[in-house]
């Protein structure tokens, strides 16, 4: 108690010197506490790529497989920002997952059935997007004792013969080219394995039946380098775009670098050459729960990705996540449909990642597709709003804040920041401002000024669209929770999974959730949608000074356009 006051008291006294002397404030105008970030279009760097391009599926095999889960015309409007979709575990592993037409047939290992894949990406290339075909596991009949994890439950061994795997993949590649034509499969991308450091992904045990670290790292190796092989004599090796996907944020059984110096200067076991193709390098990152964060950080996981390439002697390389987000709710319960809350925190928390991944050159981070809703009737939860205005910055040139000043209420668990970027083509400031707490139940407010510098090469009088998402904004949840809260539904009731999946009523055990979330569908369609405000702002000596309030978790856009 006695520390609480003395913030506050803190906090209290700040913000009156902060009033009082003008410190940190970049128009004398604007005498107002609190955090105050500087964006100065005259100092434009590097261009913003679109960081969230990137859907994975857990499954294709009644799902992409079997439907695509929206229209074209549906997919540009709500999804513009989505680009290809990651088929993981796509080639095998199990009884549905193994393209053959016995997968427990050992007589015959050419009986292969690659309709599934096939199906699976024509729906996904008539959506306007590209697969990314995640090879693995290795099918059971390649293997005469396949092990099955319960983790993950898909065969964990290599093949007992690697040509006998090489066949299969150069069959699923030519069955590619045959059906799409080498022009459309080049502009696709492969990747071997999913997590290939994690043991229960994939794992050789010595004679004691213990795991072997060493022996998969090997076989692993092996395997990379017998799939690249098959796919280059299938499509090319001009034109295959290839990496792989490591665990690294958190410990595997054996350590990525080996991997990627292999790559770069280590034997290829399928050629004898030296090193191996690869065109990307991909993470996992998941925190364990909102407010609760992994020890190593989002961008350390990617800079040290970035440094073993370059002792590899690799360049040219693209780095993102390929899976990732939150694994539990705040009820510690798994968030199992998308990874993600649909309460604004995750708004906030996207918006700070995007920063993160803008000022350390990430370049893209999937997205689980069960959390995109697809296909819910358009209530969208609030990390797609995030994506879609990300993607508006794509092509922009950076513009990075200086920042100044302290929180209102001094709170060590708070981020408020943000990002900038110019498109000069279309002469178009855009601004995204987030507050971030790291108490998911916080209820803080925060004042905010942005100055906005350089506007004199867009007109003296501007056209500022603002787009707001927080709890009162394009956010169905407070809705939805203040309902079920009424009705009487208790964290119990959601059985095995987190009462803060962002479907509330996806893995729900009482079948009265999605009864409510029907009846109350167009109050959350309503309250989902992501809209904006417009308004005319002179511009004084080049600048722009705006003043929004943030929410306790919130995320605040501006596109500013010439006046008409």
């Amino acid at each position: 108690m006695l520390m609480q006051l003395c913030n506050v008291f803190l906090s209290v006294f700040l913000s009156l010197w902060m009033l009082l002397s003008g410190v940190g404030v970049t128009n004398p105008m604007v005498l107002r506490p609190g955090i105050k970030l500087r964006f100065d279009l005259n100092n434009a760097g590097d261009v913003i790529g679109n960081k969230f391009s990137d859907a994975n599926a857990w499954q294709l095999q009644g799902g992409w497989a079997v439907r695509q889960p929206c229209g074209l015309t549906e997919r540009e409007a709500r999804f513009p920002y989505l680009e290809r979709v990651q088929l993981m575990t796509a080639t095998g592993g199990n009884m549905w997952r193994d393209l053959f037409v016995d997968p427990l047939d050992r007589s015959t290992m050419t009986d292969y059935a690659f309709e599934p894949l096939i199906s699976a990406c024509r729906n996904i290339v008539a959506l306007g997007l590209t697969p990314e075909i995640k090879t693995g596991s290795v099918p059971l009949k390649f293997c005469a004792e396949p092990n099955i994890q319960s983790e993950f439950d898909v065969n964990s061994l290599p093949p007992d013969d690697f040509d006998v795997y090489y066949d299969y993949i150069k069959a699923i590649g030519d069955a590619l080219v045959a059906e799409f034509g080498i022009q459309e499969v080049k502009t696709w991308r492969f990747g071997v394995f999913t997590e290939y450091e994690n043991k229960e992904w994939f794992a050789v045990y010595d004679d004691n039946g213990k795991v072997d670290a060493n022996a998969t790292k090997i076989a692993y190796f092996k395997l990379y380098d017998y799939t690249v092989a098959a796919l280059e004599a299938a499509l090319g090796a001009q034109n295959l775009d290839i990496g792989a996907h490591a665990m690294q944020c958190t410990n595997g059984l054996w350590s990525p670098r080996d991997f990627i110096l292999h790559c770069g200067k280590g034997t290829n076991y399928a050629t004898g050459g030296t090193g191996t193709q690869i065109d990307y390098l991909a993470s996992s990152y998941y925190d364990p729960s909102p407010g609760n964060f992994n020890k190593k950080s989002l961008a350390d996981t990617i800079l040290e990705l970035k440094r073993w390439a370059d002792e590899a002697g690799l360049s040219g390389l693209s780095f993102g996540f390929d899976e990732g987000r939150l694994l539990n709710g705040a009820d510690g319960r798994p968030l199992y449909l998308g990874r993600i809350v649909a309460m604004s925190y995750q708004a906030a928390a996207d918006a700070r990642q995007f920063k993160t991944m803008i000022e350390n050159d990430i370049d893209f981070f999937s997205s689980w597709d069960g959390g995109l809703n697809l296909s819910n009737n358009g209530v969208d939860p609030v990390s797609k709003h995030v994506a879609n205005l990300g993607y508006k910055m794509a092509g922009d040139r950076f513009v990075a804040p200086k920042k100044s000043g302290v929180p209102l209420l001094w709170c060590l668990n708070q981020d408020i920041n943000g990002v900038g970027g110019y498109d000069a083509e279309t002469n178009t400031a855009r601004i995204m401002a987030y507050h971030f707490n790291a108490n998911p139940n916080a209820k803080r407010v925060e004042p905010l000024t942005i100055t906005i510098e350089g506007l004199d090469k867009i007109g003296k009088k501007v056209k500022v669209r603002q787009y707001i998402i927080d709890d009162n904004h394009a956010n169905f949840w407070p809705l939805w929770w203040a309902d079920q809260t009424a009705a009487g539904f208790k964290n119990e009731d959601y059985g095995a999974s987190s009462q803060w999946d962002v479907n509330p009523a996806a893995y729900s055990t009482n079948p009265l959730h999605g009864e409510l979330f029907n009846k109350n569908l167009e109050r959350y369609r309503a309250a989902a949608k992501l809209q904006y405000t417009e308004k005319l702002y002179p511009v004084q000596n080049g600048k722009l000074v705006l003043t929004p309030t943030m929410e306790h978790h919130a995320v605040v856009f501006y596109e500013i356009l010439k006046a008409d």
